[in-house]
C-alpha cells in the first residue's frame, strides 16, 4: 500500500519470516512519539495481523515490536 511495505525476509530464521516496514523513513523507535509516527507503528501491526491471516497462520508464530 502507500504507506507500508511487506516482503519475506532474505535470510529467514524460520519457515515463514516475513517483515512489515514503513516506507516513512523514521530514524529510531524510541524516538517515534509524535502522533503521526505512532499511527503509523500501529498501522504496520494491523497489516503485519493481516499478513497472518492471508497466509492461514493462525498461532504459533510472533510479532517482533509490537
Amino acid at each position: 500500500d502507500d504507506q507500508s511495505l511487506a516482503f519475506y525476509d532474505i535470510s529467514p530464521q524460520v519457515p515463514t519470516h516475513f517483515l512489515v516496514i514503513p516506507k516513512k523513513h523514521i530514524s529510531q523507535i524510541p524516538v517515534a512519539e509524535d502522533d503521526d509516527n505512532q499511527s503509523l507503528l500501529g498501522y504496520l501491526v494491523v497489516i503485519g495481523k493481516k499478513c497472518t491471516a492471508n497466509l492461514g497462520l493462525k498461532k504459533g508464530y510472533r510479532m517482533v515490536g509490537e
